[in-house]
């Protein structure tokens, strides 16, 4: 069949409905890929779990830098709450702490030692009374050197704080009442102290005042004076759980050979650590006698592998102190914060001397200058000694009374 030959118009025609259909065609697709309903993602959605610093975070980032997510945040509010960890108040019963204790929490890990090496910890008391002297001795003791805080020191809290922000172990020095002494005034052991002739729920009340501030920042509690009162079986009995609620440990500052504290501990806090003291060094404020007290330490840390003594802020202390110290890695010993004293596994160890560098002098009043210091009572004698009393240096300008 011969191909007719279309004319002019009927091709325009034909052009004109051609256009038509690819104009409907392309704006049918575009409706399509625009419209809300059928429209396809361009990428995969991101579910936000928790926003750090203004940052939004998936689940898989949260989870790897440990993070709570806000699904996690919302199950554990879902949980059921967990029964209180209040300890009872019955002080005949040994207490579970459930918390972790303040000894541990509050401990300063970040110290140096060697193994095998002896130690020592010194606990300097009545820090918060005197101001000026409490300044001196957080500025020129290393902060290996523990604060024991009286309660009501009117520098206590600020210097409290400040040794925990410098890493020292902070200490509560509770005030309790000391022996009478014959033909002298009594001695006051300070506001809210603890006597025997109180109430048990005096007692208890007065302990938790002394507390209460220090607790948070504390590692443990030692006696302020209390030769009488460490002595009463019963009352040691009521405070000793007060001090285990509040996850401290005791150290026995032993003003007295007929000290209850041990006893008291095993009948009523028997999973409480308890350290006492080995060696007062300012008992007699002069330098023989200090440094005299520094080579007892010595000798007991070197004899059974750790030794705690007890000092005061007095100018001389301070001073002889700064002597001293520097000279123990010479000697092979260790400086330590006192819960460093709380292990049991210290071996005992005998070191030698090691030689002193150039520019160290060698220790005053060494047992080859004083050969009567080989006489020296040792520190299981010293508690037969007379509790210390007001001492007055008189280097201190303006007097500073030794509440011991």
């Amino acid at each position: 069949m011969p191909f007719k030959k279309l004319d002019t118009n009927t091709l325009i025609l034909i052009a004109m409905g051609v256009l038509v259909i690819l104009a409907s065609a392309g704006l049918a697709a575009w409706l399509y890929q625009s419209s809300p309903a059928v429209a396809k993602p361009t990428a995969k959605p991101t579910k936000v779990a928790a926003v750090v610093q203004g940052k939004a975070l998936t689940t898989d980032q949260a989870t790897a830098l440990g993070i709570p997510t806000a699904e996690m945040q919302k199950q554990a509010a879902r949980r059921p709450q967990q029964p209180s960890t209040q300890p009872t108040q019955d002080a005949g019963k040994a207490l579970e702490v459930l918390e972790t204790p303040k000894y541990v929490s509050n401990a300063e890990a970040g110290v140096t030692t060697f193994e095998k090496r002896p130690k020592v910890a010194i606990v300097i008391d009545d820090v918060g009374v005197h101001s000026a002297l409490s300044r001196k001795a957080d500025k020129v003791l290393p902060p290996e050197v523990t604060f024991s805080f009286l309660p009501y020191g009117s520098a206590t809290m600020e210097l409290a704080k400040k040794a925990r922000k410098e890493g020292r172990e902070v200490m509560i020095h509770l005030p309790m009442e000391p022996m009478p002494r014959l033909d002298e005034p009594p001695i006051d052991p300070g506001p809210n102290a603890l006597f025997v002739e109180l109430s048990p729920e005096e007692m208890r009340k007065r302990t938790q005042i002394n507390l209460k501030d220090l607790k948070d920042m504390s590692v443990g509690v030692n006696n302020h004076m209390g030769s009488r009162f460490t002595s009463d079986l019963e009352g040691m009995k009521v405070v000793l759980p007060i001090i285990e609620e509040s996850g401290l440990f005791f150290m026995d500052s032993l003003t007295t050979p007929n000290s209850a504290v041990e006893e008291a501990a095993k009948a009523v806090t028997p999973n409480m650590p308890l350290l006492k003291r080995d060696v007062f060094l300012d008992h007699y404020i002069t330098e023989d006698a200090l440094r005299a007290a520094l080579q007892r330490l010595e000798k007991e840390a070197q004899a059974t592998g750790k030794a705690i003594a007890i000092g005061h802020p007095h100018s001389r202390t301070l001073s002889v102190l700064q002597d001293w110290l520097p000279t123990l890695p010479y000697k092979g010993i260790d400086l330590v914060p006192i819960t460093h004293m709380l292990a049991d596994d210290t071996p005992a160890f005998e070191p030698s001397a090691p030689a002193l560098p150039k520019g160290i002098a060698a220790p005053q009043n060494s047992q080859e200058e004083n050969p009567s210091d080989a006489e020296a009572p040792t520190s299981i004698e010293e508690p037969q000694q007379p509790e210390p009393m007001h001492v007055i240096n008189p280097e201190d300008q303006n007097g500073t009374t030794g509440l011991y």
